[in-house]
């Protein structure tokens, strides 16, 4: 089983996104990786945009909650 990694924050919209996509970017595989927001809201143009621009050919998600990150009991 992979190692889990969760960005968590308030909106999910810019830093954590980013964080995600960077890890996934340079770690490929290795993790099962996601982000949450407590609040999460619409995903911040200016962070898409410095996003596209990275050059990365990872990808951000939409915003999601703490509770949408749950594992099942058979995959924990």
């Amino acid at each position: 089983m992979k190692p889990r990694v969760v960005f968590l924050c308030t909106s999910n919209s810019a830093r954590s996104q980013m964080a995600e996509g960077w890890l996934r970017y340079l770690a490929g595989d290795r993790y099962d990786v996601c982000s949450a927001g407590t609040q999460p809201a619409c995903l911040n143009p200016g962070s898409v945009e410095a996003w596209l621009r990275s050059g990365s050919t990872s990808y951000i998600t939409d915003p999601s909650t703490p509770q949408s990150m749950r594992r099942s009991p058979s995959t924990m």
